[in-house]
C-alpha cells in the first residue's frame, strides 16, 4: 500500500538491492586463485621467485620482495620456496601502477643492467592455482619473449595445507622440466 510522501520501491529498486545481495554475498565466499612468477637464468646463474597480488582494479602485480638464489637449485628447496611464495598472495585494497619498466620488482632483483637484456636471459614460469580451491596448480613457461606458443603443465598440490618433502621434490621438478623444454623447445 502507497501512503502520501512515502517512497514508492520500484521494480528497478527491488531488482537492484537482490543484485547488490548477491554481489556482497559472493565476495564473501570469494576466494583468491594465487600465483607467482619463477624467473631462470643459466647465463646469470640465477633463480627469482616473485611472490604477486591483486589489487582492487584485478590487476595482478609481483610484490617488492623478491626471492633470490643461485642457479642450479635443488628441486626440493624449489619446490618448498615455490610452496611458501606462492601462499604470500594476497589482495590489496589500492590501485598500483608500477610507472617504469625499471621499477619491476624482478628487474631489480636480476643482474641485469637493461630490461632488453632481462628479457632475452631470464625464462618466465608463471605458476597459478587454476581455481579458487587452490588445488591444482598451473605452471606455463614462456621459452621467449612475446613467444606465441607457451610449455604448460600442471600438478595437484593443495596449498592451504602442509608440504611433504616428497611433494616439494616433485613441484621443483616439474618446473625444471618446464624450463627445460623452454630452453631446448622439445617436448616429452
Amino acid at each position: 500500500m502507497y501512503f502520501p510522501g512515502q517512497k514508492r520501491e520500484t521494480v528497478f529498486t527491488k531488482l537492484f538491492r537482490k543484485v547488490k545481495a548477491l554481489a556482497e554475498s559472493f565476495s564473501r565466499r570469494y576466494k583468491l586463485t594465487k600465483s607467482v612468477h619463477i624467473y631462470i637464468s643459466g647465463q646469470k646463474e640465477q633463480l627469482i621467485i616473485a611472490p604477486q597480488y591483486v589489487d582492487k582494479s584485478g590487476l595482478i602485480i609481483e610484490q617488492e620482495e623478491c626471492f633470490v638464489y643461485e642457479y642450479p637449485v635443488n628441486s626440493t628447496k624449489l619446490g618448498e620456496e615455490l610452496f611458501r611464495c606462492i601462499n604470500l598472495f594476497y589482495y590489496k585494497d589500492e590501485n598500483i601502477r608500477i610507472e617504469k619498466d625499471s621499477d619491476w620488482p624482478a628487474f631489480k632483483h636480476s643482474k641485469c643492467k637493461t630490461m632488453k637484456a632481462f628479457m632475452n636471459e631470464y625464462i618466465l614460469i608463471s605458476v597459478s592455482s587454476t581455481n579458487d580451491g587452490n588445488i591444482i596448480l598451473k605452471m606455463e613457461g614462456h621459452p621467449y619473449k612475446d613467444s606465441l606458443l607457451t610449455i604448460n603443465s600442471t600438478i595437484s598440490c593443495y596449498l592451504g595445507g602442509t608440504l611433504s618433502k616428497k611433494r616439494a621434490d616433485e613441484l621443483g621438478n616439474r618446473i625444471f622440466l618446464v624450463y627445460e623444454a623452454c630452453l631446448s623447445k622439445q617436448f616429452s
